[in-house]
């Protein structure tokens, strides 16, 4: 079985998701973004993976167009997404909210795999955000990192065992 896993993050975590993924899969595992030239051929793949973080409550637009441009074959195929997400209560939410009811059900394996933060990889604005909802939660954004090795290798290894 072939995998793609079309992924799309601004600051290194999707990405460092998306390569244990692919190397827990192994060789029949391929990534690309969203833009990027295996999506043109995705048709070729039986499992497709979407890979996004949720940013100030939305899911990426690269993603979301992502979706929609290709809803009918994300339908006919095996699919899986992973998230991260600092508000892990929302991500499914927010997931469901960019998918549609139907294509969120259709996804076989979900997984919220927590977030990541450091503030000087974001702008000003940003940050005073990001330092007052740190403020309201009790979190300290400086250095905040919630994401697991051990549940990406995990949603991985579902993929793998289920998906042969």
């Amino acid at each position: 079985m072939r995998h793609l896993l079309v992924y799309f993050g601004k600051y290194g975590t999707t990405a460092n998701s998306a390569r244990i993924i692919q190397e827990t899969i192994g060789k029949s595992c391929d990534t690309a973004t969203p833009d990027g030239e295996k999506v043109k051929v995705i048709r070729g793949y039986d499992s497709l993976i979407i890979g996004t973080a949720i940013y100030r409550g939305r899911v990426p637009s690269a993603i979301t167009a992502f979706i929609q441009e290709n809803r009918t074959i994300l339908n006919s195929r095996r699919l899986s997404f992973f998230i991260h997400c600092l508000e892990p209560k929302l991500a499914f939410e927010r997931m469901r909210s960019a998918m549609g009811d139907q294509l969120f059900e259709h996804g076989q394996f979900k997984a919220v795999l927590g977030g990541r933060v450091h503030l000087d990889q974001h702008n000003f604005i940003t940050r005073q955000i990001l330092k007052r909802k740190g403020k309201n939660t009790g979190l300290n954004f400086k250095n905040y990192d919630s994401t697991s090795l051990e549940g990406t290798i995990d949603f991985a290894r579902q993929i793998l065992d289920n998906f042969k």
